[in-house]
């Protein structure tokens, strides 16, 4: 755990009324959490402790995996655990099991996010994300909330605690009401739109933890301090997405976004499935297809090894990876092939370099570098590309966060491109950063004052029909009047500053006097000036439904929807006299 004494973490709830913020990284290969007390909240506790059920010291973070009972669809496991009481299971037991790898993945691949999006099993059958989600979720509050109890001998409950969930700038606003959604399934929240639950960027969160550091602490290169003005660059190389996000520090220790949040589906997962490609060269492909399939544990054991590995892969320090592997894959190779796996190794390999020595899989050290390079050589380019952005060329410094960026060779190159012109920060704590940060935020969530909208957003009107204006095609009556169908009006568009506190303000009327609520549709697009919602550009996201009070033409609700913070957020209000908040809701899942 993190420094500072029980007695004093403790002290911080013998006031009941405070609150404990407590930050969940939800990410796609490994999970973690922190938390701090609000009358100490600089005093930010990590977890470290995930690896004793597999001997692993001072592991910050649990694989985000989940083992299932196909029977009832029962989640059984997390993390660590999952893995460990998958290993223990009998061949003839393990058909009836499945389990889960890397499904966040599912949340910024799926086009139509919604409560019945279903992903894959890496062995086993598909089964409901939410489901999934949900149980990581409730297992990692129960964890900590056990951990509280533990440091403080005082006992917290949920609704005695702020939650912060991460998710990456890249994803959709559908993709963040996933996450709300399933974190009021696992009971974190006690209703969906509850403000207990605080939605928090991952380059971001990194930003704020960042901004604090001692420099002297930090592997840099040049004169990397950072003061009020600088303009700097945030790339989180995570496990499944590569997120950049641009940021001016202000006064007050505030950060602007200088330009909308970019990324790619670029992180140390796809170095992993380099990896399998290259042992499917070596050894064959129907081989490690079985092996992943019949052999999931020994499969598993082994990328979570190779995990490990990745850390130490240095272009400099010239060494082979050395693997092993298990008996289980040289059971199977005999099996499939009748031959001995450490014949496996055809000649021609074998001229690359590529070994079998007692029990190792021996790859030369150019041929590793080969499974990191498509990888790495995307995010340089992704980043040299960022750098010819006007609104980006005066960035001064490159903040290098997430897990992926504890490679040497992502290090390496990074500095070799950029190095001469930007100064390079890697915090020693890479992997932690985020939900470090994101403690911060939870306590803070004013820290970012503004942000640039990656879409343009909108809703569709329907004024009269003006044949100098409007396209004769996109037309209908209502009533005996023509009229325009579905223009795109623009609230926002891309690209713009979003101040935190901006608010969009617009009232309604009902159409007849009985109506109840209202619908409105919410639009976007990547295009700067759409005109028709029914553009191939535009696609809706969802409807605002606002609930009108009373009945009668005479009533009207004022509207506010403000689109400056991590989740688009939408108010009602009733404008007759002593009218109060009424019940708005916004929905971006696609059931």
């Amino acid at each position: 755990m993190a420094s500072a004494s029980t007695s004093e973490l403790s002290d911080s709830f013998q006031n009941k009324s405070h609150l404990l913020v407590a930050a969940i990284d939800f990410g796609t290969t490994y999970s973690g959490y922190a938390f701090s007390a609000v009358s100490k909240k600089d005093d930010i506790r990590v977890y470290t402790d995930w690896g004793n059920v597999v001997a692993v010291p001072s592991a910050q973070k649990t694989p985000t995996v989940v083992l299932m009972r196909n029977e009832g669809n029962k989640c059984l496991a997390f993390g660590y655990d999952a893995l460990h009481d998958y290993s223990e299971l009998d061949e003839d037991e393990i058909d009836g099991y499945s389990i889960y790898q890397k499904f966040k993945m599912s949340l910024h691949t799926t086009k139509n996010i919604g409560r019945a999006t279903y992903v894959p099993a890496k062995r086993g059958n598909a089964t409901s994300a939410m489901g999934l989600f949900s149980y990581g979720l409730k297992y990692l509050a129960e964890h900590l909330i056990g951990t509280v109890g533990k440091e403080t001998g005082e006992s917290v409950t949920k609704d005695q605690i702020r939650w912060v969930i991460t998710v990456p700038a890249i994803w959709s606003d559908a993709a963040k009401q996933f996450m709300r959604q399933a974190a009021f399934q696992a009971e974190l929240i006690p209703t969906k739109d509850s403000d207990s639950l605080v939605i928090a960027l991952e380059p971001e969160a990194a930003s704020l933890y960042c901004r604090q550091l001692d420099i002297n602490h930090l592997l840099c290169t040049g004169d990397s301090k950072m003061g009020v003005g600088t303009k700097y660059l945030v790339l989180d190389c995570g496990g499944g997405t590569l997120d950049v996000t641009v940021h001016h520090l202000k006064e007050g220790n505030k950060i602007a976004e200088l330009y909308k949040a970019t990324g790619a589906d670029l992180g140390g997962s796809k170095v992993d499935e380099n990896f399998i490609r290259l042992l499917e060269a070596i050894l064959g492909d129907s081989v490690i297809t079985s092996f992943q399939r019949s052999c999931a544990s020994d499969f598993l054991s082994m990328m979570s090894l190779f995990e490990q590995k990745k850390r130490v892969v240095d272009p400099v320090k010239k060494q082979s990876l050395n693997i092993p592997l298990s008996s289980a894959l040289g059971d199977l190779y005999n099996d499939m092939t009748g031959d001995r796996l450490k014949n496996a190794i055809s000649p021609e390999w074998k001229d690359k370099g590529v070994a079998f020595k007692n029990g190792l899989l021996c790859i030369p050290h150019d041929m590793i570098l080969g499974v990191f390079a498509p990888v790495v050589d995307k995010i340089v380019s992704h980043v040299r590309k960022l750098l010819q952005v006007e609104q980006v060329k005066a960035i001064s410094h490159i903040l290098v966060v997430g897990g992926f960026a504890d490679s040497p060779y992502l290090q390496y190159e990074l500095k070799r491109e950029f190095g001469a012109i930007k100064k390079i920060i890697i915090p020693p704590d890479a992997s932690s950063c985020v939900m470090k940060g994101a403690t911060m935020f939870g306590h803070d969530p004013s820290s970012i004052i503004s942000r640039n909208s990656r879409k343009t957003y909108g809703t569709d009107v329907y004024p009269m029909f003006d044949p100098t204006k409007h396209d004769a095609g996109k037309t209908k009556m209502y009533g005996d009047k023509l009229r325009a169908e579905g223009l795109f009006r623009t609230w926002i568009k891309q690209g713009e500053e979003v101040r935190m506190d901006k608010a969009l303000t617009f009232s309604h009327v009902p159409v007849t006097p009985d109506q109840t609520n209202m619908s409105i549709g919410l639009y976007c697009s990547d295009h700067i000036d759409p005109r028709y919602c029914s553009d191939s550009n535009v696609e809706q996201l969802g409807n605002i439904t606002v609930q009108l009070p009373g009945s009668g033409l005479d009533r009207k609700v004022e509207v506010k929807i403000m689109f400056g913070g991590t989740e688009i957020t939408v108010e009602g209000r009733d404008c007759r006299p002593g009218g109060a908040k009424t019940r708005t809701t916004v929905n971006f899942l696609s059931d």
